[in-house]
């Protein structure tokens, strides 16, 4: 095998790796909120508030 391609893959995953613990809980709590946000509106909703 290549050395270069091995180290060229590795470092590609690695980087894709590091995104996706940055953006891991940012989806997550985005998700979260948007869900709780939901649920608040369909009860001021059936409230009559809109």
């Amino acid at each position: 095998m290549d050395p270069d391609l091995t180290q060229a893959e590795g470092g590609g995953i690695r980087y894709w790796g590091k995104i996706f613990t940055i953006a891991g809980p940012a989806i997550l709590y985005g998700r979260f909120t948007s869900w709780a946000l939901g649920l608040i509106y369909c009860a001021l909703k059936m409230f009559g508030v809109f």
